[in-house]
């Protein structure tokens, strides 16, 4: 069960497709008491039924704009805090147990841009912090040389090459 469930008092955070074990896990956050919660389902594919029950775990922040990865049995989810607009991440190891892992990745005020893991399973961030783009990857960050006002996303391409792509807010695309 989930101290949330009264009608009003969740919401969809995202959905997470794993493509190893052909499930679909559905995020949900709430608060309840004074406590915030994370909640998730887990959909199998291949048995065309929900397995177990819903699982909650008491977090820190509110998730705001979210990413999420499935990792072996688990999740990882990365977001922006509500309250700070700091970015962090919460790890969720078993997606059958009810514990998660959270962590802060970058402090300050941001605007989470993109979250992308690569094939190898690392993942990658774009954010913007003081009207200039950044790339976090393996705890370091790197300013790029692109313009605030772009829209950013990242990309890999077969032979496990990286690009950003970057595109102004009111230009067409070319």
């Amino acid at each position: 069960s989930y101290p949330f469930a009264q009608p009003g008092n969740y919401e969809y955070v995202t959905a997470v497709m794993d493509n190893t074990q052909h499930r679909i896990q559905m995020l949900f956050q709430g608060e309840a008491e004074g406590k915030r919660y994370l909640s998730w389902f887990v959909f199998d594919l291949n048995q065309y039924q929900w397995t177990g029950s819903v699982k909650t775990a008491e977090v820190s922040k509110a998730i705001g704009d979210a990413y999420a990865f499935s990792q072996g049995d688990g999740s990882l989810l990365i977001f922006t805090a509500q309250e700070s607009a700091s970015i962090h991440s919460i790890h969720i190891p078993d997606m059958e147990e009810a514990s998660v892992g959270e962590s802060e990745i970058v402090s300050g005020d941001n605007i989470l841009c993109d979250a992308y893991m690569d094939r190898s399973g690392v993942f990658h961030l774009l954010y913007k912090q003081e009207n200039a783009i950044y790339h976090y990857v393996s705890g370091r960050a790197s300013k790029l040389d692109i313009d605030a006002g772009a829209d950013v996303r990242m990309v890999q391409d077969k032979d496990g090459g990286y690009a950003i792509l970057a595109m102004q807010r009111n230009e067409n695309a070319a």
